[in-house]
Order: C-alpha cells, then sequence, then structure tokens
C-alpha cells in the first residue's frame, strides 16, 4: 500500500518526441540510402504519373504506410509508448518491399540523368550493399 501510494506518474512523451522515434526507427530499419532512393523514386512515379500497376501498388503500400505510422505515433500512456515503437518498426518491415522498390525505380532514372547523378546513385547505392553486408555480418 505504502509503495502504491508513492508510484510515480510518468507522463507520456510528447508528440514531436513520438513522432521523432518513430521515424529514426524507419530510417534505422530500412536504411537511409534506401529511403533517399526511393525518394527519388516515388517523386519520379508522381511526376510521371504512373497509373499502371506496379504504379498503384506502390502508392497503395505509400499510402499504407503512413496511415499505420499515424497509428502508430498516437498518443498512448507511457507504459504503452515501447509497444507503438515495436509496432512501427513492423509497419516499416511490412512496407519494405515497396521502399526497395522505389529505391530501384529511383536508381534507374539517376543512372540515365547524365553523369553526375550517376555518381550520386553509384555512391547511395554502394552505401546500401555496405550497410546491408555490414547487417549480415553481424547477423552469422
Amino acid at each position: 500500500p505504502a509503495a502504491s501510494a508513492q508510484r510515480r506518474t510518468v507522463a507520456a512523451a510528447p508528440f514531436h518526441a513520438r513522432a521523432g522515434r518513430s521515424l529514426l526507427l524507419v530510417v534505422q530499419s530500412i536504411g537511409w540510402p534506401v529511403l533517399v532512393l526511393a525518394l527519388a523514386g516515388a517523386w519520379r512515379l508522381g511526376a510521371q504519373r504512373a497509373r499502371d500497376p506496379l504504379g498503384l501498388a506502390l502508392g497503395a503500400w505509400a499510402v499504407t504506410f503512413v496511415v499505420f505510422f499515424a497509428v502508430g505515433v498516437m498518443r498512448v500512456g507511457p507504459e504503452y509508448e515501447r509497444y507503438s515503437l515495436e509496432f512501427v518498426g513492423r509497419v516499416a518491415h511490412a512496407t519494405y518491399p515497396a521502399a526497395v522498390i522505389a529505391a530501384g525505380l529511383g536508381a534507374a532514372w539517376a543512372w540515365r540523368s547524365g553523369m553526375v547523378l550517376r555518381t550520386i546513385a553509384l555512391v547511395v547505392l554502394a552505401a546500401a550493399m555496405a550497410g546491408g553486408i555490414s547487417e549480415w555480418i553481424r547477423w552469422r
């Protein structure tokens, strides 16, 4: 009884802190090189107004990510924030294939867009491969 009376209350983290931690987790889960190339690929899909099945599937995946990310950073009690962050990590992993496909589209566009963008794409692809190999070595 005395211990429960002295139990301290912890306030829930503010929205910007939850969103920041969640975004950091997404970057760590997917990798900044893949995200950079995926943003370029998404930009190209938007500029081309792609209405083919792949473009529509990637758009649906992106909407799914945004909706579930928003649900993941909603206000919860402090004791449940860890589970909220875990949920965001699962959302990142579930939408990872779309990020990789969009990254491939971004890399292909950069490759065809001249020497400067080709070089940047090579550097970012090398960083993505180095990150993947590093994770694989740590996993083994």
